[in-house]
């Protein structure tokens, strides 16, 4: 899951504007969801958040 990783490190971007992280929170919010519904065992979900 390294590219959701990425894309919490992208949330903490400054921006001038902020419009960078509002798109970003907004992809993190549609993302959860999908990745919660994911079917995965708790081993393989520790691995996510391990790499």
């Amino acid at each position: 899951m390294a590219v959701l990783r990425s894309i919490f490190v992208l949330e903490q971007v400054d921006d001038s504007s902020g419009r960078m992280s509002g798109v970003i929170g907004q992809t993190i919010e549609e993302l959860i969801p999908v990745i919660a519904r994911t079917p995965a065992d708790d081993e393989l979900r520790s691995r996510w958040l391990m790499t």
